[in-house]
């Protein structure tokens, strides 16, 4: 009788399948989808006398599977069970301990299939399992033994549904081939683990491997296995260690080039791929979601970034969209029609509204030399109504009206985070209403008093540490042209001096993340350098030039040999001297030499950016 129809028939009614039978249709159902793929032949045996294989897998290069293409094979077992329910999910089954003892050294693809009563419905569930993974499972039941005190004849072991996709069946089987290749020589020794791998002098860093016939080899290893390896430096061959990294999806960002109607666009495409869904997000305002394989259905979310820079990347894109309906989208090959995407000519009008008022606003921010953005949902309404006086002011070239009066003529103007240092000028017939200009764009006439008379200055002489840390609309080449407008006033040199400490003092408050501030300090240095008269005046350029290195890195011997000398000059418990003390790492000379000072002398250097280089513990 054909084992096919074998069945024994029980007092209910029910019909089943005794366990050869089971296991030859099994064998028959592995065997016929494993045919359909161009790299695999299989060649399963459906009356297997062996009791822990049911023959191997052969792997080839290509569809002509000729002797010269073939990679290698795999061993793989089968095993048939009735049962009426079919999980699209994963299921446990028990494996003989002893069979995973032989498996050890070359690995295996071990298939369970589910059979309806009747037989008509097959659902096959694998587990690829090279040496680590083998080894692994021997640990499991071992530990198991130890707890429970009898010997673990089998251990339950995780399977999953054999993907539908045959490409994806074809990886399966060349992922678990090559990586048994590179573990079976360390099946049974000990595995490195992280931790230690961290303590060793000889460890270069870990490699993982991505075995695949995909054109995408990101995407083929969503749902897999990934075996880390340690390169360790003498050894020709990375060396596997017993943790596995599972791939639930794989996430990336490409450029794509996108056609509505007749515009043409180059966007961000950010993509998501899982077993059970795969996203995008196109220019990072329209979302899309599919769900499985189906490329037919999908959800759509429009939501534009927080940004106001990023929101005004995105618009164009988007209302082309909205006009448009929807758009196509070529991915892997194939044609996406992503659609339903409708607005009306209301809809429409706000969002180009929007645009418009968001396009200007980032005008305004570039005619303020200010290139970074800000978050629209973080805004007060103050902040909204300052951005659109920004644009009355500088786009619409209009007199912002309601504001304070007698607000002084520079100011600042804040919007979230964000301070502008701007001119107002007022009318004169409405005290509330000013005329704004960028303050580092105009040029002003400024004088300071100087014995008695009024001597020309730099506007931004009136910046403090604090400006200098937070406006946005800061513009450093300015400052530094402003002085060097001033060279031949003898009293530049203090004046100069002190808007460069002003600099040091807010690169020191920002944990030296403001390099432009250090940048701008050191030219000011050497300008200040350059029109010292009096052996002072170049003594105190000198001290500051190195204390902006000595921010850097550490001084040269030839760097230090001028603080050598100036402490020679002034003494080491002069303020000078201490500073000199400071840059050079004498601490202890110098600390003791500030205990001497008088308060006033103290007060005065603690508002000195030297008081860097004092320890942290050390209270003036």
């Amino acid at each position: 009788m054909d084992l096919y129809l074998k069945y024994i028939i029980y007092s209910k009614g029910m019909l089943y399948m005794d366990s050869k039978s089971l296991e030859t249709l099994a064998a028959h159902k592995v065997s016929d989808c494993l045919t359909l793929s161009k790299h695999l032949d299989p060649y399963v045996n459906t009356n297997d006398k062996e009791p822990c294989w049911d023959g191997n897998v052969e792997i080839y290069n290509d569809k002509s599977k000729g002797k010269k293409d073939m990679i290698g094979r795999i061993a793989i077992q089968v095993k048939g069970r009735q049962r009426s329910d079919h999980p699209n999910a994963q299921i446990k089954y028990p494996v003989s301990v002893v069979d995973l003892q032989r498996y050890l050294s070359e690995g295996i693809i071990y298939f369970v299939v589910y059979i309806s009563e009747d037989g008509v419905k097959q659902t096959i569930y694998y587990s690829a399992m090279p040496p680590i993974v083998v080894r692994n499972w021997l640990q499991l039941a071992n530990k198991q033994k130890k707890r429970k005190g009898t010997t673990q004849k089998t251990i339950s072991i995780s399977f999953s549904p054999l993907p539908q996709d045959i490409s994806k069946i074809d990886d399966i089987f060349i992922h678990c081939y090559e990586e048994s290749c590179r573990q079976r020589s360390f099946a049974q020794s000990s595995l490195p683990t992280v931790a230690a791998l961290q303590q060793s002098n000889n460890f270069e860093g870990l490699t993982t491997f991505i075995s695949t016939f995909s054109s995408s080899p990101a995407e083929s290893i969503v749902g897999t296995e990934i075996y880390s390896y340690a390169r360790i430096s003498g050894s020709p061959i990375p060396i596997p260690l017993g943790d596995i990294l599972y791939i639930n999806g794989v996430h990336k960002i490409e450029m794509s080039h996108v056609h509505i109607g007749t515009q043409e666009f180059d966007i961000y495409v950010d993509y998501y791929h899982s077993t059970t869904q795969t996203i995008y997000t196109f220019d990072n305002c329209i979302k899309c979601t599919f769900h499985g394989s189906d490329t037919t259905t999908h959800q759509i979310q429009i939501q534009l970034p927080s940004s106001i820079r990023g929101a005004v990347n995105c618009y164009p894109f988007l209302l082309a969209v909205l006009k448009n309906g929807g758009f196509d989208f070529t991915k892997s090959g194939g044609k996406i029609s992503v659609r339903g995407i409708n607005a009306n000519q209301d809809t429409l009008s706000h969002k180009e509204r929007q645009y418009e008022i968001l396009r200007n606003i980032t005008t305004v921010f570039d005619m303020l030399s200010y290139h970074g953005d800000l978050d629209l949902s973080h805004l007060t309404e103050l902040d909204k109504r300052n951005l659109l006086r920004l644009v009355d002011a500088f786009i619409y070239h209009k007199p912002v009206c309601g504001l304070k009066k007698d607000i002084p003529c520079v100011s600042a103007i804040a919007i979230s985070d964000l301070r502008f240092a701007l001119y107002f000028a007022s009318m004169p017939d409405e005290p509330s209403t000013y005329q704004l200009s960028d303050f580092f764009s105009i040029t002003l006439n400024c004088a300071v008093n100087i014995d008695g008379s009024m001597q020309p200055m730099s506007q931004y002489f009136i910046l403090s540490a604090n400006d200098y840390e937070s406006l946005s609309n800061l513009n450093l080449l300015a400052v530094l042209n402003s002085y060097r407008k001033l060279t031949s006033q003898p009293y530049i040199c203090e004046y100069a001096t002190r808007s460069l400490l002003d600099m040091l003092l807010a690169y020191d408050h920002t944990s030296d993340k403001r390099s432009d501030l250090l940048n701008c300090a050191s030219d000011m240095a050497e300008l200040i350098l350059e029109i010292s008269k009096t052996q002072e005046q170049i003594d105190i350029a000198k001290v500051n030039q190195i204390q902006i290195i000595r921010r850097k890195r550490t001084l040269t011997v030839d760097e230090q040999l001028p603080l050598y000398e100036i402490v020679t000059r002034y003494g080491h418990n002069s303020l000078i001297g201490i500073c000199c003390d400071l840059l050079l790492g004498v601490q202890d000379q110098a600390l003791d030499n500030i205990k001497h000072l008088s308060q006033n002398e103290r007060n005065a250097f603690n508002t000195f950016p030297i008081k860097r280089f004092l320890p942290s513990s050390f209270a003036l």
